[in-house]
């Protein structure tokens, strides 16, 4: 067994909780390359969750449309 890569999250809007556990071995440059790329994916993942919650309470607005371009990495 080696190395374990945890993540656990919860919100109250929407309510919602979620929990992700990986083994990641126990080569240390694997590890850290995986740990980055996790953290880099969960941040990426989180942030799509906040502007299609905001879409949806806040409705279409310019500046929502501006922070979805930005999360999507798109120009408009």
């Amino acid at each position: 067994m080696g190395q374990k890569f945890k993540v656990k999250a919860s919100a109250t809007m929407p309510i919602s909780k979620a929990s992700w556990e990986v083994d990641v071995g126990d080569d240390p440059k694997d590890v850290l390359i995986y740990t980055n790329l996790a953290y880099d994916l969960v941040a990426y993942a989180m942030g799509r969750l906040g502007v299609a919650m905001s879409e949806h309470v806040l409705g279409d607005d310019t500046k929502l449309n501006a922070l979805a371009c930005e999360v999507n990495g798109r120009v408009e």
